[in-house]
């Protein structure tokens, strides 16, 4: 049979083979309905039929079948909106992204930037829309560098929707975030109070190098050498993938006295180096947990993580004896601005800065 329907595309289409004038044979097909020779036939076994009689006649007569040409109609392009955006948006953009980034990008527009905003279109998106989703969370007591990153991420999609960065104002004050440092007395309760040698690790890495909870699960043996670590890799936290350090930055911190003597009572079960009993990385979760339960046992408040505010103590203490550019090397931060937020100046620092460089003035008495 010439003519049939397909049963994947649901189409009907001809196919047969006709002889030409010349005694050649060929075969035929075509499909009724889409652009073409036949753009004027129902897409039906009736069309497909009309289809293969007018194929076979202009085969026999040299002549193709004269088809009015198809109306030209004006095609509006419907532009897309945020929410329409968002899609492509989430799968292309940065795809060199850290997971948990994606991750916090994803959790931004569904949550909250797309019940707000997802159905204006990008280029139609004015300042008061954006005005109005920023006190909405701030009546909701959303802290303010929260929503800086929301509006970082909306100010990402505008601009990969409209191909060019938007003149609107992302950004709202106050976006540094407080530092909470875990007090160094509170420090040495915890490391007094801790039986596992592998958590004492841990704080001490944080507080005494400056590292991330994700950089301590991602250290391996053959990144201590020498008196200092590497730190070349994290572990993300949700899927335990091993992923770059944050910004992608490489860096070298060296080990102080009691890391080095911390390390040397692990126990080598695999190439992490704080690992679970059969060798493999610490989950975060079950790190969190533990270090929550320690916080307990020492009698020490809870500060906001666990173990990142222990990295705050190490940018604390730092902060005071040493130059702000060698504290930013040691703490991997992409941007000094980052450093300067560990920087308390006193009245007492101001006085001595001066003293150091010009010498200490002697009090001048007021005239009687």
């Amino acid at each position: 049979m010439s003519v049939r329907k397909d049963d994947k595309t649901g189409r009907w289409f001809f196919r047969t083979r006709v002889r030409y004038p010349d005694g050649t044979k060929k075969q035929i097909y075509g499909t009724p309905g889409v652009s073409g020779p036949f753009h004027d036939l129902s897409n039906t076994k009736i069309g497909a039929m009309e289809a293969e009689r007018r194929a076979i006649s202009a085969v026999v007569t040299g002549k193709p079948h004269a088809v009015a040409a198809a109306p030209k109609t004006e095609v509006h392009e419907q532009k897309k909106t945020i929410r329409e955006h968002s899609v492509s948006f989430l799968e292309n953009y940065k795809p060199e992204s850290k997971p948990s980034t994606k991750r916090d990008r994803s959790y931004s527009l569904d949550s909250h930037l797309l019940p707000a905003l997802g159905n204006i279109v990008p280029e139609e998106l004015k300042q008061t829309d954006v005005d109005t989703f920023v006190r909405a969370e701030l009546e909701r007591g959303i802290a303010r560098k929260t929503i800086n990153c929301r509006l970082g991420t909306l100010s990402s999609l505008v601009k990969y929707a409209t191909g060019e960065r938007s003149k609107l104002r992302f950004n709202i004050g106050g976006m540094a975030a407080e530092i909470h440092a875990v007090d160094p007395a509170d420090v040495e309760r915890l490391l007094a109070a801790c039986t596992d040698d592998r958590y004492r690790a841990v704080i001490l890495l944080a507080s005494e190098a400056g590292l991330r909870a994700g950089e301590i699960r991602g250290l391996q043996w053959t990144d201590v050498r020498d008196g200092q670590v590497t730190i070349r890799r994290a572990l993300d936290k949700e899927t335990g993938r091993v992923i770059a350090p944050k910004h992608d930055k490489i860096r070298t911190v060296p080990l102080s006295k009691r890391i080095v003597e911390i390390l040397a009572k692990l126990p080598r079960r695999g190439i992490w180096i704080v690992s679970t009993q059969d060798g493999g990385p610490l989950n975060y979760y079950t790190c969190s947990r533990t270090m929550n339960a320690l916080y307990d046992r020492a009698g020490v408040a809870h500060p906001p993580k666990p173990i990142h505010c222990l990295r705050h103590t190490f940018g604390t203490v730092m902060a005071r004896k040493v130059p702000l550019g060698v504290l930013q090397k040691l703490m991997g931060h992409a941007d000094v601005q980052t450093t300067m937020r560990y920087v308390d100046v006193s009245e007492d620092d101001k006085r001595d800065a001066i003293a150091t460089v010009f010498g200490r003035a002697v009090a001048v008495q007021s005239p009687k």
